[in-house]
C-alpha cells in the first residue's frame, strides 16, 4: 500500500510540473506576442524652397530696367522759372521760329526735316530767303509767304492728302495751345519785379504776333474753299465740294468731334473774317443742310439737320443773313 501511495504522489508532482511548464510556456509566447512599445522619434518637418515665378522675376526686372532707362534717357523737366528764364533770354526771330514749326508743321532747313517726320521741308521759299540775303528762320514777317508755299505743294494733290481747310484749322488750334501756355508764364510768383516787367512786356508782344498769325490762317482756311481754291493744288472731289465740307462736319459729328474739327472760336473768327461776303460761303452750306433736312422723316434721323442748323444761327451774322 505503501509503495502504491509513493507512485501516485510521485505521478502527481509530475502532473504539477507539466502544468507549470505549460503555464511558463503560454506567458512566454504572450509576452513575445504582446507588442514592445517603441521609443517615439520626433519627425522633423522638412520645408521645400519653392521655386520662384519666373513670370514676376522678370516682370520686376524689366521694370527696374525701365525706371532706370527711364531716369538715365528722360531730360529732367525744367522748372517754371528756368522755362521764364529761356522764354526771356530767347531773341525774337528764334522764339517765333520755333514756335511756327510746331504750329505749321514746316522747315526752312533740310536737315531738321530729316530729323522730324513731321516737318515739311519748304525747298522753293528757302532758296527765295537765301537769295534775298534773309535768315532761314520762320517769323510774323513772312507767315504769309510760308502759306502760300504749304499751301501751294503738288502733294496737296493727292488723295491721301489731308484737306487744306482741314491742315489750317489744326494749324489755329495749334498756335491757339502756344498762345495759352505762352500766357500762362504771367501766373508764375517766384520771379523778381525786373523779370515780371519783361515778361509782361515780352508776352504781350508775342501773343500781339501770334494773333497777326491766326488771321492769316483764318483767312486762308476761307480761300482754300472758295472760288479761289483752284489757286491750291487739291483732290478735285475737295474743290468740287467747296464751303459744303463744313456743312458735312456740322451734319456727321459729335458735339465732341465738331469741337476738334470745327472749334467754336475759330468758326466764329472765320463768321467774322468773311462777312463782307457771307453768301458765297455761307449759301451753298445752308443749302446742303436744307437738302439733308428734306430728305428726312420723322422715321429717319432727322435731328443732325436740325443741330447743324441751329449751330449755325446761333451766331448773329448768320441768323441776320437767313432773315
Amino acid at each position: 500500500i505503501r509503495q502504491k501511495r509513493l507512485l501516485r504522489l510521485a505521478q502527481l508532482e509530475a502532473k504539477n510540473e507539466n502544468q507549470n511548464e505549460n503555464q511558463n510556456e503560454n506567458t512566454e509566447k504572450n509576452e513575445d506576442i504582446t507588442p514592445k512599445e517603441e521609443p517615439k522619434i520626433e519627425s522633423k518637418k522638412i520645408e521645400t524652397p519653392t521655386k520662384p515665378n519666373i513670370f514676376s522675376s522678370l516682370s520686376s526686372m524689366r521694370s527696374s530696367q525701365n525706371s532706370s532707362s527711364s531716369s538715365i534717357n528722360s531730360p529732367k523737366k525744367k522748372s517754371k522759372v528756368e522755362v521764364i528764364a529761356t522764354f526771356l533770354s530767347q531773341n525774337e526771330d528764334d522764339w517765333d521760329d520755333q514756335q511756327y514749326k510746331k504750329i505749321f508743321k514746316c522747315t526752312l532747313n533740310n536737315n531738321e526735316s530729316g530729323e522730324n517726320n513731321e516737318l515739311i521741308y519748304l525747298k522753293e521759299l528757302s532758296e527765295d530767303l537765301i537769295s534775298e540775303n534773309l535768315p532761314l528762320k520762320i517769323t510774323t514777317s513772312i507767315i504769309e509767304r510760308l502759306l502760300v508755299a504749304r499751301l501751294s505743294l503738288d502733294d496737296n494733290a493727292k488723295d491721301n492728302a489731308v484737306p487744306l481747310f482741314d491742315y489750317l484749322v489744326n494749324c489755329w488750334r495749334a498756335l491757339c495751345k502756344v498762345q495759352r501756355k505762352t500766357n500762362k508764364l504771367l501766373l508764375e510768383k517766384d520771379i523778381t519785379e525786373m523779370q515780371k516787367n519783361e515778361l509782361n512786356i515780352k508776352v504781350k508782344e508775342r501773343i500781339e504776333r501770334l494773333n497777326s498769325a491766326k488771321e492769316l490762317i483764318v483767312s486762308y482756311s476761307g480761300f482754300v474753299i472758295s472760288t479761289l481754291a483752284e489757286m491750291f493744288p487739291q483732290p478735285q472731289r475737295s474743290i468740287d465740294l467747296g464751303p459744303k465740307c463744313i456743312a458735312i462736319k456740322l451734319l456727321n459729328s459729335t458735339a465732341f468731334e465738331l469741337e476738334n474739327q470745327l472749334p467754336t472760336l475759330f468758326f466764329d473768327e472765320f463768321i467774322k473774317r468773311f462777312s463782307d461776303n457771307l453768301e458765297e460761303i455761307f449759301e451753298p452750306i445752308l443749302k446742303y443742310i436744307m437738302d439733308e433736312m428734306n430728305k428726312q422723316n420723322l422715321n429717319k434721323n432727322y435731328l443732325p439737320p436740325l443741330n447743324a442748323t441751329a449751330k449755325l444761327l446761333t451766331n448773329k451774322v448768320i441768323a441776320a443773313m437767313v432773315s
